[in-house]
């Protein structure tokens, strides 16, 4: 009996064990079952050896340091690689980074990850830690998807949306958005949207030909809202020859889209001189078929050393965007004076915020009051070449100048009569200031890339950021991938002193198992 049970352990061990090597094997060389292989990189510790290791250049690294019994290196300056090789790797269906790092970072930067995705020098680059990202974790999120997020920071009533595509398509209507993406908004207003805000601004008199028949001094953008299919300007020019030099103005027309759709230009009226002597009037008129209707840019570019002293246009609506230099009647620019008759300004502020007023002449010292019908308030302009503000909130406001010859520089849209005035876009899209006291006092909502971004987490007076690759998206050459930390603001030399410490790099190979591959 003790025989013949030997003989069947023997004859199951001469199965089993083949097998288990089979098994073994077979989930050492193909997994199977999937897998998750960790390695780690001890910076400052034996941290140049192995199949995970720091590359440098160590020139852009300090010496190892041990801080509170923590061995780690300093990361000085941009670009500091790391690899991990292991033939792992190209079975491999992920690979996961983490870095623990003490925050040191300017609130305008960020830390970002790279991995290496083709044979020549290209990395597939991830935000693992944005400081401004943090001051939102408090902020009201509106919307956001797998690639953007959107908060409220301006309070816009009933700004509700069920996703962030609804929102890129019906912003509120004045809204301003700030953003780090290049993301398309849309900012056309339709028919019935225009009508809202015409009876919600001016409720006037519509006109069929707006006209601005007093002086404005250098570069300005006009818009108008082109509603017959035919665009027709006049415009008259006037060189001031006050400074030596040719005096030409550019004139381009946009679509709201950018869209070029003409450009001429009226050359300088014969003076190059500075003897101050008023040019002779150079006019210039375009008849522009317009197919489809809404608002169209005109841009006016040139130098101060000219007056634009009339302009026509055959729609009801136009508008001058921003900043504005009202020459005006002042008799700093003529030997008589013309027989303009603009004394005011009509603008509807869309964000609290400040408004700058000033002039550059004896002539132009004056009082500017503004009104927005339930109050008056006067600035006093009794310095030259000073900025005068106005803190302002929302709201339609009247601009009263009796002199001119005023710069008043805002992010509004002005007209010279009520029936002329309308807000071109459906919303103002402006680059993102990493900031939120800044967002909070120049925008109503931000919108920022998200992506695959991943909130760092706190270790103490540490943070651990990570971020997650494709391996097949990736290039591996003879089973090795290279890493590289890229932190921008250390190659400013208002950062020169700065640096980044780094405890340590964890990598993590994932291979699924073999029923999802």
């Amino acid at each position: 009996m003790k025989i013949r049970w030997a003989k069947v352990l023997r004859n199951a061990a001469l199965v089993t064990i083949p097998l288990v090597l089979l098994v073994y094997v077979g989930n050492a060389n193909f997994l199977p079952f999937g897998s998750i292989k960790p390695y780690l990189i001890d910076i400052g510790n034996n941290d140049v050896v192995g199949n995970a290791r720091l590359l440098g250049p160590f020139d852009r690294v300090s010496d190892s340091v041990i801080i509170d019994g923590v061995s780690s290196r300093r990361l000085e300056k941009w670009g500091v690689y790391f690899s991990l090789e292991n033939s792992a790797l190209s079975r491999g269906s992920s690979v996961t980074v983490q870095v623990k790092f003490k925050d040191d970072f300017p609130l305008d930067n960020r830390f970002i990850l790279g991995a290496r995705d083709n044979e020549e020098w290209s990395y597939d680059w991830k935000d693992i830690y944005v400081p401004f990202y943090q001051e939102l974790e408090d902020v009201s999120l509106v919307a956001q998807d797998d690639l953007l997020k959107v908060y409220d920071v301006g309070g816009i009533e009933n700004a509700e949306y069920d996703n962030v595509a609804d929102f890129l398509e019906n912003p509120p209507l004045y809204s301003i958005i700030a953003t780090n993406d290049d993301v398309d908004i849309n900012q056309k207003l339709n028919i019935e949207e225009w009508g809202e805000i015409k009876e919600d601004v001016f409720s006037v008199q519509e006109e069929d030909t707006a006209v601005i028949d007093t002086a404005l001094r250098g570069p300005h953008t006009l818009w108008t809202y082109v509603s017959n299919g035919l665009l027709e300007l006049y415009l008259i020019k006037r060189d001031l020859n006050w400074y030596a030099g040719a005096d030409n103005l550019k004139i381009t027309i946009y679509s709201l889209d950018g869209d070029l759709l003409w450009s001429t230009s009226i050359a300088d009226d014969g003076n190059e001189s500075s003897n101050h002597q008023l040019g002779e009037l150079q006019v210039q008129s375009l008849r522009l078929p317009i197919m489809k209707e809404g608002a169209y840019k005109i841009d006016l570019e040139c130098g101060s050393d000219i007056l634009i002293t009339n302009i026509e246009i055959n729609q009801e609506k136009l508008v001058i965007e921003d900043n504005l230099y009202w020459a005006g009647v002042n008799p700093i620019y003529f030997d008589q004076s013309p027989s303009f008759n603009s004394t005011e300004l009509y603008f509807r502020n869309t964000r609290q915020g400040k408004m700058s007023i000033s002039t550059a002449h004896d002539p132009g010292l004056q009082t500017v009051s503004i009104d927005n019908g339930d109050y008056v308030s006067e600035i006093e302009l009794d310095e030259t070449n000073a900025q005068f503000e106005i803190n302002l909130d929302t709201g339609v406001y009247n601009l009263g100048s009796e002199k001119q010859d005023i710069v008043i520089q805002t992010d509004d849209y002005f007209a010279f009569s009520p029936s002329a005035f309308f807000i071109p876009k459906r919303c103002e899209v402006i680059d993102l200031v990493p900031s939120l006291e800044w967002a909070e006092q120049n925008a109503h909502f931000i919108l920022v890339e998200n992506g695959d971004y991943l909130e760092p987490v706190n270790d103490g007076d540490w943070m651990i950021a990570h971020a997650t690759w494709n391996i097949d998206e990736l290039f591996i050459q003879n089973n090795m991938l290279r890493f590289c930390f890229s932190i921008p603001h250390l190659n400013l030399e208002q950062y020169e002193d700065k640096s980044i410490l780094v405890d340590w790099i964890k990598l993590s190979v994932s291979t699924a198992p073999i029923w999802e591959r």
